[in-house]
């Protein structure tokens, strides 16, 4: 039946039933084009406003929950937008996702100062300096200076660097009372402000260096070795010893470059020397430079070969390492291993065609073990099988999931050590 403009409707029941049979019968030829226009067959997948099916990148309203996920401080909240998001992306896609959902932004001029927080909510200042023609749409390498106890300034940064030398890379000083970057007060400041320099600029997180003078590099060789995944290399300037011997296992795969006066009457050479000699007798990667005739001091006529020396230095994600933990238990996860209790342990990753093999052991049985997985790591479509202390704790595909992509970046905070896989091995 065709209504025309300008007809009158007929009247009674059998025209109103007409009527309704015409439009249901419009409705279903809209419906079924659509469906054939885009392919579908079933219910449609839930999308946010804006998204595109089949699409594959996240959509701006996609970023905005990713961001919206990881910093809200409610777990029943960020469940729920992990679930929207495994809906709509997936674990893989949202995991992409993370580093664009910042929306970096350009700077005026190459200075930042601000502050990030402790947990007290104190604030921590910090000093960064831009390269020359920072751009942000791209990762950037990060050079982070601790200062020693004669100038206790998150502004160490422009006493030491030259702007002229801050080419190529990002220049980060945070601040600690006392320069005690080896206490809990002093690793939280310096976490704190690297996650807070990486929310404002575009920092490549395979490529984040980490310098020192006096009890600077005290602190550089603390942090280095309690968090050797955040690190692509270690610098130290007139520095002191590690505490023991047994904790460079953890630096097996973190070059350094040592530099040290000959006549330092504060920290003696002596203690950069035995660590050259440890470091040499374990075939780890190092430089040493002594300055003869050199102070207690930062030797800045050396920043370029160092510079040059660390722009070739890349981090790697280890597929296989040993760790000696230290007294206070919070590491968090050890490279894509977390225990509790950790002890001294050994871990690898082993894959063929067939799928991969995780085999842990450590010196005293934990609690609790996690093994942390990503698609970069292994193939996660393909079996895995974990081995705890010789004992199958488990064997099957590990499901790749979303909550797992928002909690392990909320706690790395590094997009290379974001995991989409979580088996609990104990």
């Amino acid at each position: 039946m065709a209504i025309c403009a300008g007809s009158r409707a007929p009247a009674g029941r059998w025209a109103r039933a007409a009527l309704a049979w015409a439009l249901l019968s419009v409705l279903a030829l809209v419906t079924a084009a659509e469906v054939a226009a885009e392919g579908r067959v079933g219910p449609e997948r839930p999308r946010v406003a804006g998204s595109k099916a089949g699409a594959g990148e996240a959509t701006e309203a996609q970023l905005d929950l990713i961001q919206q996920a990881l910093r809200t401080a409610s777990p029943s909240l960020r469940a729920s937008l992990a679930a929207q998001l495994d809906r709509e992306l997936g674990a893989r896609a949202t995991a992409a996702a993370i580093p664009r959902s910042f929306r970096y932004r350009s700077v005026r001029g190459r200075i930042i100062e601000s502050s990030a927080y402790d947990s007290h909510r104190e604030p921590l200042p910090f000093y960064i300096i831009l390269p020359a023609g920072y751009d942000p749409g791209r990762p950037w390498p990060m050079h982070v200076y601790l200062h020693g106890g004669g100038f206790v300034s998150h502004r160490a940064c422009r006493r030491f660097f030259r702007q002229e030398e801050i080419d190529g890379f990002i220049l980060l000083c945070p601040t600690t009372p006392k320069a005690h970057w080896w206490t809990p007060e002093g690793e939280e400041a310096v976490w704190e402000v690297v996650q807070e320099a990486a929310r404002r600029v575009n920092v490549d997180t395979d490529r984040i260096s980490l310098d020192g003078k006096s009890s600077g590099a005290t602190g550089v060789w603390h942090l280095g070795h309690k968090f050797p995944w955040r690190w692509s290399a270690l610098v130290t300037r007139c520095g002191g010893k590690i505490r023991e011997p047994r904790f460079l296992t953890n630096l097996a795969d973190t070059p350094t470059f040592m530099i040290h006066g000959d006549e330092d009457h504060t920290l003696p050479v002596d203690l950069s020397r035995e660590m050259a000699s440890l470091l040499k007798a374990r075939g780890m990667s190092f430089v040493y430079r002594e300055v003869r005739g050199g102070g207690h001091d930062f030797f800045p006529a050396l920043n370029a070969e160092v510079i040059t020396w660390l722009a070739r230095q890349r981090r790697a994600i280890p597929r296989r390492f040993a760790f000696e933990p230290t007294r206070h238990q919070d590491h968090g996860i050890i490279h894509w291993l977390e225990l509790s209790p950790a002890s001294p342990l050994q871990a690898r990753i082993e894959s063929d065609a067939r799928g991969s093999v995780v085999s842990v052991s450590t010196q005293e049985p934990p609690r609790s073990a996690t093994v942390y997985l990503n698609d970069a790591l292994v193939d996660l479509d393909k079996p895995v099988r974990v081995v705890l202390n010789g004992a199958v704790v488990f064997e099957g595909v590990a499901a790749r999931s979303t909550a797992v992509v928002l909690s392990s970046f909320a706690e790395t905070f590094d997009a290379r050590r974001t995991f989409s896989a979580a088996i609990k091995a104990r």
